[in-house]
């Protein structure tokens, strides 16, 4: 038995024919929305680097993508640069992990400590930590002792003087942290920089 292909009856008149064009774009249009979506809650979203409490590691207005699927996969490990939402300022935070649950976290004459042992924080800029230390005195402001409970997260901007982190919030809950940043992929000379 031979089937018949269904075929789409075309309009004859000019309007017609600009109807079912404009009802084609438009499916796609929201299919396209539906995917992005998607993609957005799930996989991965654009980020977008506000103030300088990252700096030199981040600069201001870096444009970057966030993983949210290998974030929930693997979790939350120290040094991550995290986003963080918060929710009675409805915005979003981009900071390093220092702390994880279930640790002592503290910071003596500026230096930082993880349960008592000092932590080296090779992924800050030697010479930057030094001009600001001449600048403000120290360039990790004293807190703490923190003991972070299960779910908590203590977690701190590379630009310590000015940040407004942990220090200013408290720990960050695992809720809280929406993402991981992946890369930064404008502008264009600090592509996959960070």
């Amino acid at each position: 038995m031979r089937r018949l292909k269904k075929e789409r009856k075309e309009p004859k008149s000019l309007l017609g024919k600009v109807l079912i064009e404009a009802l084609d774009i438009f499916k796609i249009f929201i299919l396209t929305y539906l995917v992005l979506t998607l993609c957005f809650h799930f996989i991965a979203r654009p980020v977008k680097v506000q103030g300088d409490s990252m700096y030199p590691t981040l600069i201001d207005q870096d444009l970057g993508i966030a993983d949210i699927v290998f974030t929930n996969l693997s979790g939350i490990k120290r040094n991550d640069i995290v986003i963080i939402y918060i929710e009675d300022k409805k915005e979003y935070l981009v900071k390093r992990v220092i702390g994880l649950p279930n640790e002592k976290i503290e910071c003596k004459s500026g230096v930082l400590y993880v349960d008592d042992k000092v932590v080296e924080e090779s992924y800050l800029d030697f010479d930057f930590v030094k001009e600001q230390t001449e600048l403000y005195g120290q360039f990790t402001s004293d807190f703490g002792p923190v003991y972070l409970m299960e779910d908590e997260y203590w977690c701190l901007g590379d630009n310590r003087p000015i940040s407004s982190d942990s220090r200013r919030y408290g720990a960050f809950k695992k809720d809280q942290i929406s993402s991981r940043l992946a890369l930064i992929f404008y502008p264009f000379n600090r592509f996959g920089k960070y």
